[in-house]
């Protein structure tokens, strides 16, 4: 069974908040944006390492 979920949800477990929309931030929320999708993927990928 598979299912989907929020992004997010892998640092923030249950939350379900939607990745930012960094367009009205300037470049600094650009790069909040990117560190929050990095740390993100690097939780997704130690969950799932053998």
């Amino acid at each position: 069974m598979s299912r989907v979920d929020y992004f997010l949800n892998e640092l923030r477990l249950g939350k379900n908040e939607s990745v930012p929309d960094p367009y009205y931030g300037g470049e600094e929320g650009y790069q909040e944006v990117y560190d929050l999708i990095d740390i993100t993927c690097d939780a997704i990928i130690a969950r799932y390492k053998h």
